[in-house]
């Protein structure tokens, strides 16, 4: 993409066609707008269309004066204003403004979507093909393009088995926390127990995505992916990305993984008995060597112990 704020997808052929003609048989009725550099603002697919039909004049509006945001702010409102996105564009639109820097939530107002749509709209966004964007700074940048991930993020007790949490555990996070909007350590399998609005998979690495809302997670079990998760669910949470997070791990409180959790969460439930993971059979059969913990982020603390203290003993980690 050579112009900057030419990062609205193209229209489609039928739509280009459709405005080709009407400019054809009715003429030019829409400035374009440039800035004071003469890069076009809006009018990428009119002037096109001028130049195959021959039209060597046209009207034309100079914005003056604009930030580089407001500049982007301004494309983006006079298109959508005119505009209806197919889902596809609207998951190619999100893509282009993620990689131009914009945050999800800003991206969302902007857009008048919802969060998880947008991040759900990211997440579907791996199928684009490479391409780049090209920054306010001039400099071309790659779309975001799922990057992977070291391993899958399940711990694999045998052969190539992958073990999923139990129901039981996920509802009851669910209702502590009231949703899963999130789950970043996900599969597609694991995902129909959990059933998060948003989840991650191995091919989408989610410590590389970004984290918001309540969050469930079963990390991978395996180094160095469990203290890079662990460490990640933390940090989001101090740092406000994340409201509230449910996390099942091993009770290894000699680790610093499980240290580093301890000291942003609320409460720790440790389980009286050790959780009897699901394989892909849906067969509970995946007893673990050690027992495990539950580990509650959030502020909402009577309705995590509500939930789980049939399941084990609670402490207060503050």
């Amino acid at each position: 993409m050579d112009n900057p704020y030419q990062f609205l997808p193209d229209l489609s052929p039928e739509e280009y066609e459709a405005l080709r003609e009407s400019i054809r048989a009715d003429g030019v009725k829409v400035p374009i707008e440039y800035d004071e550099d003469g890069l076009v603002l809006d009018g990428h697919h009119r002037l096109r269309a001028f130049q195959e039909l021959g039209i060597t004049e046209w009207p034309r509006i100079v914005r003056s004066g604009m930030t580089e945001q407001q500049k982007r702010d301004h494309v983006l409102a006079l298109n959508l204003a005119r505009r209806h996105l197919s889902r596809g564009q609207r998951q190619e639109l999100v893509t282009r403004m993620r990689g131009l820097g914009m945050s999800t939530r800003t991206i969302a107002a902007k857009l008048g979507i919802t969060h998880p749509t947008v991040m759900a709209d990211l997440s579907a966004g791996k199928y684009l093909p490479p391409e780049s964007v090209t920054g306010s700074d001039g400099k071309h940048y790659p779309s975001q393009q799922p990057r992977p991930s070291p391993a899958p993020h399940v711990a694999h007790n045998s052969g190539e088995n992958e073990w999923y949490t139990p129901a039981i555990y996920v509802e009851a996070a669910r209702r502590a926390m009231g949703s899963i909007d999130l789950d970043p350590a996900s599969s597609h399998l694991a995902n129909k127990t959990v059933r998060a609005n948003v989840y991650y998979t191995a091919e989408d690495n989610g410590l590389t995505q970004e984290w918001y809302g309540n969050v469930w997670m079963n990390p991978p079990y395996s180094q160095p992916l469990i203290a890079q998760f662990s460490n990640t669910v933390a940090d989001k949470y101090d740092c406000g990305d994340i409201e509230q997070a449910c996390v099942l791990v091993n009770n290894a409180t000699e680790t610093s993984a499980f240290q580093r959790m301890l000291e942003s969460c609320a409460c720790v439930c440790f389980l009286r008995t050790r959780v009897k993971f699901v394989d892909m059979n849906g067969v509970a059969s995946g007893a673990p060597l050690q027992g495990q913990a539950i580990l509650y982020f959030g502020k909402n603390t009577d309705a995590f112990c509500k939930e789980f203290s049939d399941m084990g003993r609670i402490l207060h980690a503050r």
